[in-house]
């Protein structure tokens, strides 16, 4: 089946629609990749010390406010 040369305005929609795709993916990359980082970073500050010890203060004084009537 031979080629056939196209219209130049089907060629220009087609070249258009292609880069549309391209830069598409290229965004959702860049997005996965930027929430990757987020939450390594999260993690991180998640598990510092001054991190643990102001959750562990959190539940030691919900306990105690438990235990007021």
């Amino acid at each position: 089946m031979p080629l056939t040369p196209l219209d130049p305005k089907e060629q220009a929609k087609r070249d258009a629609a292609r880069l549309r795709y391209e830069r598409r993916n290229l965004r959702l990359i860049r997005v996965a990749e930027e929430k990757y980082q987020r939450q390594e970073e999260h993690k991180e500050q998640a598990t510092s010390p001054d991190a643990v010890a102001q959750a562990l203060a959190r539940a030691k004084a919900k306990r105690e406010q438990a235990k007021k009537p």
